[in-house]
């Protein structure tokens, strides 16, 4: 019997979360989104710096958190950990330097 792709997945168990005065970016790796079937739901408010994605908190992250959480409760079968999101705050974050959100 052939593994789903869902049980491939090698999950993160902890996501930083970059914070500014104004906003803040999930930051989460392109090939997960394209992995989990969601970069094309993903908006240019969001950012991408090669592998790497920065979430816009609003739309975006929760779109990838509601993805995430419930995969892993399936796979896990309990919640993600207390510590799953890590805050990083900067008074300018260096996330505004990249381009939207484009897709491969």
């Amino acid at each position: 019997m052939k593994a789903s792709t869902e049980e491939l997945l090698d999950l993160p168990s902890q996501f930083i979360c970059h914070e500014d005065s104004g906003h803040s970016w999930l930051a989460v790796p392109y090939q997960l989104l394209v992995q989990l079937n969601i970069e094309k739901r993903i908006s240019p408010s969001s950012f991408r710096n090669e592998a790497m994605t920065y979430l816009e908190e609003d739309r975006d992250a929760k779109i990838f958190l509601r993805v995430f959480t419930n995969l892993w409760y399936k796979r896990h079968n309990k919640d993600v950990p207390e510590d799953f999101l890590v805050y990083q705050y900067q008074h300018n974050s260096f996330v505004h330097q990249y381009a939207s959100f484009y897709l491969d």
